[in-house]
């Protein structure tokens, strides 16, 4: 994987509403919240990976959280294709006033009715 990569994986195990182990890196970190909505582990060491596999494996309730907290973050988060659209428009709408688009981006995001 590259050092900056949004893998489409991720994006279709939290819809459909899977309990997530993936790597603590920042582009994954933007998504994924450790023990809110995903396991994350460090890539540097097995003995992380273990754990938090074994941890996953062993405890069902957390299983249920982290899928339930996985599939909500797609609607909080816009992680739709009418919410990048949306983010997309608002960019361009923003870079046509003269205005940042990232925080045009970031508004588009939070609005409600994103999905």
């Amino acid at each position: 994987m590259t050092p900056y990569a949004s893998p489409l994986k991720l994006f279709e195990y939290l819809a459909l509403g899977k309990a997530v182990l993936a790597p603590r890196v920042p582009n994954i970190m933007e998504i994924l919240s450790d023990g809110d909505n995903a396991l994350l582990f460090d890539v540097d060491s097995d003995e992380s990976f273990a754990a938090a596999l074994g941890r996953l494996a062993d405890d069902a309730a957390l299983r249920r959280h982290l899928a339930e907290r996985a599939r909500a973050t797609i609607g909080e988060m816009g992680l739709t294709w009418r919410g990048n659209a949306q983010r997309v428009a608002a960019m361009a709408g923003a870079l046509r006033a003269g205005q940042p688009a990232a925080a045009a981006a970031a508004r588009a995001t939070t609005r409600p009715g994103l999905s």
